[in-house]
């Protein structure tokens, strides 16, 4: 393991603790103002779940609609639950993408680092948040009384001279999400449990089969004979940790570096054993952006970056095996047969803007190159389908 990697995974550990030595429902010690870091290193991710932009309107969605990280899901799901809105641009910067901006989405930020003013001496924050169900009403409907259900954020960050015109920062944060989520399947019948083959090798098959499900009788007759509404427990860890390096060279140079991970698990909720699979998202982003000043009104920006993301879903350890359709009187057995699959992004970003300031005009000129490159392991029922 690499020294850069070694401190990113200490900065994470420290985060975890120094939020446990700390019991209140909410902790915040406050620096000194400083400038904040610009929207694109700050916004969360959209496609991880337990992330909520509720600046847009955004409230958190119902967790019984499985949601698969991959693809362009997260920005169709959200559009989805909020809704597009005609917008209109009152002025366009050379150096931002403006695709689907009518729609309301937001321009993706310049992959150049912005510069950041720093304050002397060492500044940092630390929080701490809990949310209980205790105190919470209900998410949505569950069957029976309230389930147990708690949120947990740990957060730090810290920002220190290490020599001469040279800032790091750091940055760790986790959340974690226990909760249960609720939903109707179709089960077998009390009375449809019982094995009728006398196949010494098919009986195990289908008694696991049957297994499957729960061994409950149905709640909900009056929507089928089948049905049952059902809470199941779904778990969410969200790791973040970031460092980021500004060293100012001389009068006209400056040299900023960021590298920032993000880590989500997620173990799916199962109303019947093998419902959804289980996922896990791994992010890597990487950025060094040289800016040079000319004269007081012309300025270069040089970035060379590197994104990294990679989605694995597996079955989770009670799946039957095979996707299984009985009939259609009972709810599927699943996960769907193109799990497992691991899908793995990597692009490669190089880019240069030049800017000039000439009276009340602003003249930007650039370009970016941009190569991107897919692995992984993606196949169409490579795990079998089975029809009763």
């Amino acid at each position: 393991m690499s020294r850069r990697n070694i401190v990113t995974v200490l900065l994470l550990h420290w985060s975890f603790l120094l939020a446990l030595a700390f019991r209140s429902v909410s902790l915040a010690q406050t620096p000194p103002a400083k400038p904040a870091a610009p929207a694109s290193e700050t916004a969360p991710n959209p496609g991880l779940l337990g992330q909520a932009n509720t600046q847009s309107g955004e409230s958190r969605r119902n967790e019984n609609v499985q949601f698969n990280l991959i693809d362009n899901n997260a920005l169709k799901e959200l559009n989805i639950r909020l809704g597009t809105t005609a917008t209109i641009v009152s002025e366009f910067q050379a150096q931002r993408q403006y695709f689907g901006v009518e729609f309301g989405n937001a321009p993706p930020a310049p992959p150049h680092l912005a510069i950041t003013k720093f304050l002397s001496g060492v500044h940092g924050t630390l929080n701490a948040t809990h949310n209980n169900s205790v105190f919470s009403a209900r998410t949505f409907f569950q069957a029976g009384s309230v389930q147990p259900a708690h949120e947990n954020n740990y957060g730090l960050n810290l920002t220190a001279p290490l020599w001469k015109k040279a800032f790091l920062t750091l940055d760790g944060s986790q959340q974690k999400i226990r909760g249960s989520v609720n939903g109707n399947v179709l089960i077998p019948l009390p009375s449809e449990r019982t094995l009728l083959t006398t196949d010494p090798q098919a009986r195990p098959l289908l008694q696991r089969f049957l297994d499957a499900y729960p061994n409950v009788a149905p709640n909900r007759t009056d929507i089928d004979p089948r049905a049952l509404n059902t809470n199941s427990r779904q778990s969410v860890n969200t790791d973040r940790a970031a460092f980021r390096l500004d060293q100012t060279l001389g009068s006209r140079d400056r040299l900023m570096a960021r590298e920032a991970l993000t880590n989500q698990a997620v173990q799916a909720f199962q109303f019947v054993a093998g419902q959804n699979p289980d996922t896990t998202i791994k992010s890597h982003q990487a950025r060094i952006t040289w800016q040079h000043t000319w004269s007081p009104t012309t300025v270069g920006d040089f970035t060379a970056g590197f994104d990294r993301a990679r989605t694995l879903l597996v079955p989770e350890p009670h799946a039957v095996g095979p996707q299984v359709q009985i009939g259609t009187s009972w709810t599927a057995l699943g996960p769907g047969s193109n799990i497992p699959l691991d899908r793995m992004q990597n692009r490669f970003r190089y880019a240069a803007l030049f800017s000039h300031r000439r009276g009340k005009h602003k003249f930007a000129a650039g370009g970016e190159l941009i190569r991107l490159r897919f692995n992984g392991r993606e196949a169409s029922s490579n795990r079998g389908h089975r029809h009763r």
